[in-house]
């Protein structure tokens, strides 16, 4: 994660160019748990203004069909941000139904995932893989958020050991938005080496895990900001 896939998907979202040409734009964060019910209650919520936690799962035929009145003849784009689950294929058909059923054309669903699987079960026609920035553009980012200036030209020493870190980042976007944060509080050269050799780094799953700095960059927060952080975790997304 943190290449950028919701960033991008919301350019395209709020493009004026993509609201014009259609009728109703809606946009649903899935997660983890692929939910059919649950998405059809949101979509239903945007669409009318109103809750629809009234309607029971055993109910799904009159979100369905409450989907199709509401969409009826207008081009749809929808967004479905974060997909995880590949194994609800049928789940997924009845979700597109209200779509498919409708008379306008043009409609157009995009999905956001991190796994290639995901993209196979839905049926994706063009896929966008996105790739971490290149060496040039993440060392430019990396220098604006850990010295709040991508033209820097500060102490030396600072530079080299940022270097460090940042092959270990590996042009991921996300991790360097968090971890400069944390480097910006002090510009110390025995603090930011305790960075670039903290334990965390050796726990990396593959090349492109940014687990490690995500966890580095909670270990250096506030202890209040932790607690915070670790009760907003024990709600749904």
């Amino acid at each position: 994660g943190g290449m950028g896939k919701t960033t991008l998907a919301k350019l395209v979202f709020n493009n004026p160019i993509v609201s014009e040409h259609f009728d109703t734009l809606l946009w649903v964060y899935v997660s983890t748990h692929f939910n059919e019910v649950k998405i059809m209650r949101e979509l239903l919520d945007t669409l009318c203004g109103d809750k629809h936690d009234n309607i029971k799962k055993s109910e799904e035929l009159r979100l369905q069909d409450k989907l199709e009145y509401m969409l009826k003849s207008k081009r749809v784009l929808l967004v479905m941000d974060d997909m995880w689950e590949d194994n609800k294929k049928e789940k997924w058909d009845e979700l597109l139904h209200p779509l498919l059923t409708n008379d306008a054309n043009g409609n157009m669903v995009l999905v956001t995932t991190r796994k290639p699987s995901v993209a196979t079960m839905v049926g994706a026609s063009d896929c966008m893989k996105l790739e971490g920035l290149d060496k040039g553009n993440f060392w430019c980012l990396f220098k604006k958020c850990a010295f709040g200036d991508d033209n820097y030209k500060g102490e030396r020493a600072l530079e080299k050991i940022g270097q460090q870190i940042v092959l270990k980042l590996k042009g991921n976007p996300l991790a360097a938005k968090t971890l400069g944060k944390v480097l910006r509080r002090r510009f110390d050269v025995a603090y930011w080496r305790t960075i670039l050799d903290n334990s965390e780094w050796a726990h990396k799953s593959d090349e492109n895990d940014i687990m490690p700095a995500l966890m580095i960059s909670y270990t250096y927060l506030p202890v209040r900001l932790q607690r915070c952080f670790s009760y907003c975790a024990l709600f749904p997304e």
